[in-house]
């Protein structure tokens, strides 16, 4: 029978371990979902603005040539 594989040790923490160890990990992902959110809103808000401007720029267009 082949020799299992040694499991290998867990780095000690320290400054290259990083923030988030252990149970704290579903922190880091939380965190991410949290920021993917307000980006999407952000992105949101920005579209939103550029479809009233294009509106509104559409509309003077029209009110002036009527005229």
């Amino acid at each position: 029978m082949p020799a299992r594989p040694q499991r290998k040790k867990p780095l000690p923490p320290g400054p290259s371990s990083g923030k988030y160890e252990g149970a704290n990990h579903a922190d880091r992902w939380r965190k991410r979902k949290e920021e993917g959110q307000r980006w999407r809103l952000s992105k949101n808000a920005v579209i939103w603005a550029l479809i009233v401007i294009a509106m509104a720029t559409s509309v003077t267009l029209i009110v002036l040539k009527a005229i």
